[in-house]
């Protein structure tokens, strides 16, 4: 009786610290605060960056800046399929406990950063010189095209510089270090806006404002580069005495081959969710001009408030989902994606009312009156928003081998119906046009996931061995 009483008495403030503790320690919880610290630094940093930008070349140049650097999505687009297929290589051969086929993908993954770096570079200068671009992007007013060419060329350089990096990230994201790497964006975020100040500050024109968003996009690879050394040295020193002595063939039978296509696969297929294809901008400013890029810009940029679960998530999801792929167990995965599905979901139509009510204001004070701020406009950011959401959960789910080809297949066959009909709804209403068209592209995307999960529930799982190229099989 007096243990039951004691016990009673007790386990409120009990119950209550070991509830504070589960989900101080709870994965969801580590990743979702430090993407949310990072991106409240990346928030605070963008808006500061705003007038800083306007003052310094006028809201026509800043709407320039944009266009320039939405060119930065697509680059990070082919660098980011070096860290999805890394983290996914190794993240399977890590729910095998084979910890040298997972350095030997990593190894390999390394030399196909070297050279990737040499091929973007290469192809991004000879894009730079080739075309047109003040005349595309109505840049005459803003900067010289010798100027606006030379900016494009220093960021190209800049993101071949950040390719090694990247294969880091993608390991360091396989072991589920994702808390450490979401903190690299907010690092990434005060340098851009240190670029922006020493740009605004010694009056050199456009260029300073096109490299400020490429550092932030590869600081995180840099850094990742340099924490990820450390990382290496740990899964070598995991590895035992019989690991070591026993044949490479019986550890790496079923390692992801790491071939040209497989890289053009994972592009695709674990394509981040984000609010256009990366061209939006540039069609917009073909479409309507700079003005209108300003808004569509601003309300990215604050429309980030409502991505904050999604792309928090996003690489967890991806670690999680390929070591229960090659556990087999189907009923888990979808246990897993159902518990998923409903958390992300809820928490991003809470972020997307937040971001309806609130946004316009924010976007009026930061601009003081001079950029448009439709309501059509953020309330298709909220709604597309969502549909990235269910996108965040679903693409990781089909992410293996006989799905993930099938879904790269339906996001590059979007992308040019995309940009049509972004161009024509920009001319017709403006700055929403191109977020309706890719909530329309999202809807379709969606829609044919959802429909190879109905006829084959088996899709998700790694049914049989993806190569042996690694070594020679057992007979």
């Amino acid at each position: 009786m007096n243990l039951h009483s004691r016990s009673l008495n007790s386990s409120p403030t009990l119950s209550l610290t070991e509830l504070a503790g589960r989900v101080r320690r709870h994965m969801h919880f580590r990743v979702v605060v430090s993407y949310g610290i990072s991106q409240g630094v990346v928030f605070l940093t963008s808006l500061a960056r705003i007038p800083l930008i306007v003052s310094a070349i006028g809201s026509d140049g800043y709407g320039v800046a944009i266009a320039v650097s939405s060119l930065q999505a697509w680059v990070m687009l082919v660098i980011a399929s070096l860290p999805h297929l890394t983290r996914v290589s190794v993240s399977e051969c890590l729910g095998r406990s084979d910890i040298p086929g997972a350095l030997q993908c990593f190894s390999d993954m390394r030399r196909r950063a070297k050279q990737l770096s040499l091929v973007l570079f290469g192809f991004g200068i000879l894009l730079a010189i080739s075309l047109p671009w003040s005349q595309l992007l109505h840049a005459q007013g803003v900067t010289s095209s010798l100027g606006l060419r030379f900016g494009i060329c220093l960021c190209v350089w800049l993101s071949a510089c950040s390719v090694p990096g990247s294969i880091y990230l993608g390991l360091l994201e396989a072991n589920r270090r994702i808390a450490l790497t979401q903190s690299f964006i907010g690092m990434a975020g005060l340098l851009s806006l240190a670029a922006t100040a020493v740009g605004w500050a010694i009056h050199l024109g456009l260029v300073p404002f096109l490299i400020a968003p490429t550092l932030a996009a590869c600081a995180p690879f840099w850094l990742a580069q340099v924490w990820g050394r450390r990382q290496v040295r740990v899964l070598k020193a995991q590895m035992s005495e019989d690991v070591l002595q026993t044949p490479r063939h019986a550890n790496t039978l079923l390692v992801r081959q790491h071939r040209p296509r497989d890289f053009l696969v994972m592009a695709g297929a674990a394509a981040p969710p984000l609010f256009s294809t990366g061209l939006d901008p540039i069609v917009l400013s073909i479409a309507t001009g700079p003005a209108v890029v300003a808004a569509y810009g601003l309300a990215g940029r604050i429309g980030l408030l409502v991505s904050v679960l999604p792309s928090a998530l996003y690489p967890l999801y991806w670690a999680n989902f390929a070591r229960l792929r090659v556990a087999g167990d189907l009923e888990r995965i979808r246990q897993t994606y159902r518990k998923e599905l409903i958390l992300v979901v809820v928490g991003t139509v809470v972020l997307g009312i937040i971001f309806v009510a609130a946004g316009p204001h924010l976007a009026a004070l930061l601009s003081a009156g001079k950029v448009q701020r439709p309501m059509l406009l953020y309330c298709s950011v909220a709604v597309l928003g969502v549909f990235s959401a269910v996108q965040t959960i679903t693409l990781p789910l089909l992410g293996g081998t006989k799905t993930a080809p099938r879904v790269a297949l339906l996001v590059f066959g979007l992308i040019i119906p995309n940009e049509f009909l972004s161009y024509f709804l920009s001319r017709l209403i403006g700055a929403a046009g191109p977020i309706l068209a890719s909530i329309a592209a999202s809807l379709t995307l969606l829609g044919a996931c959802f429909f190879m999960l109905w006829r084959d529930p088996h899709c998700v799982l790694e049914q049989a061995p993806v190569t042996a190229s690694l070594g020679t099989t057992n007979e």
